[in-house]
């Protein structure tokens, strides 16, 4: 994303920066390199960054700090960068995808399901199962975390073709949304339309207890990171997550005698689990549930027009509502005793839903 920021540039994008800026801008170009090289020496020497730069956002308020411009030429700049890196962006995701149509045939009506943390097992529903190491497939982000194991598994659930992602990355293992959303971006590049998120959970209502699925029926957004796309920020997210898919959920915990919760599901970036004041707090924001994944995705998957559900398991009780100390290897523990009331569940949710 190398760009030479002299007054024929900005010409070229019809805007008429004010004489002061056009002159900082060129000098930015010529005695530091380009903006986004400075950008990044800037972000290595420092403890403490805006976000927007770490995140590979530009925006204006950030842009007019670094390099000194009156507030309307950061915004053409910004405007610009981000146009910049979403071109980037499908540039990698047509890449990915005429990598997978070359390996594999995909279906219009499958159905998308993404695998939280201990959940896995699942995998071994899908019939005729065409297994894909996610780490082949160009620029596709391959999670580090421990629960998830970085495979697409293309295959059909009862006649039903699906697609399951085994293995999402997450905003604290220092990805960026970009690389957090791809697959959503992928899969919509693919055809599908209709897209399952399932996670591990804690749970902050007490109400709650380990070992329950939720259906998710709004979130609370607290990663405070800005939206990849800069041509769609401001969207409406209501409703976020598809009405049909919730009652079909709901049919089918009821057909197959499950207790399924409904929540509101509130997203932070982690990685440590939370302390007791956080949990508090979100109470006070009427969270029922605490994770650390999923909310940036269906907003994506809505922004693209692709329905979405979300289902938790409740993997514990938050801080302070239970004696037990929190762990990871307890997240998965949970999550591999309630797989087979999972499983049931999903299976009939996916057999039962229409993909149009």
């Amino acid at each position: 994303m190398i760009v030479s920021f002299h007054s024929d540039y900005w010409r070229k994008f019809s805007v008429n920066p004010c004489q002061i800026c056009s002159i900082r801008v060129f000098r930015v170009r010529l005695k530091k390199g380009t903006l986004m090289r400075r950008i990044q020496r800037i972000n290595t020497e420092t403890t403490f960054t805006h976000r927007s730069v770490r995140a590979k956002h530009f925006c204006p308020s950030t842009l007019r700090h670094l390099c000194k411009l009156c507030y309307q030429c950061a915004i053409f700049l910004s405007r610009t960068f981000n146009t910049l890196a979403m071109q980037k962006l499908q540039e990698k995701l047509q890449e990915a995808k005429a990598w997978i149509q070359s390996h594999i045939t995909t279906h219009e009506n499958t159905i998308a399901l993404t695998l939280g943390s201990g959940l896995g097992n699942f995998a071994g529903h899908v019939e005729n199962p065409i297994a894909i190491d996610t780490k082949a497939i160009p620029y596709f982000p391959t999670p580090s975390v421990a629960g998830h194991h970085g495979k697409l598994i293309f295959g059909t659930i009862k006649s039903k073709p699906v697609v399951l992602l085994k293995g999402r990355v997450h905003l604290y293992e220092g990805r960026s949304v970009e690389e957090v959303t791809f697959y959503v971006r992928l899969l919509n590049m693919l055809g599908i339309k209709s897209l399952i998120l399932t996670n591990a959970a804690g749970g902050v209502n007490p109400l709650f207890e380990a070992g329950e699925l939720c259906l998710i029926v709004d979130v609370i957004n607290l990663m405070f990171t800005p939206n990849s796309d800069a041509s769609t920020s401001f969207v409406a997210h209501e409703p976020l997550f598809d009405k049909e898919l919730q009652q079909v959920a709901r049919d089918s915990a009821c057909a197959c005698g499950i207790l399924l919760r409904e929540g509101v599901y509130a997203g932070v970036l982690g990685p440590s689990y939370e302390t007791r004041a956080e949990i508090r707090m979100l109470q006070t924001l009427r969270a029922d549930l605490v994770g650390m994944s999923t909310v940036l995705e269906a907003i994506t998957a809505k922004q693209l027009g692709m329905r979405v559900l979300g289902i938790s398991l409740v993997t514990n009780k938050a801080a302070g509502l239970a004696n037990e100390v929190l762990s990871h290897d307890e997240v998965q523990a949970v999550a591999q005793r309630a797989q087979k009331e999972f499983s049931t569940l999903i299976e009939h949710i996916v057999t039962k839903a229409t993909t149009n």
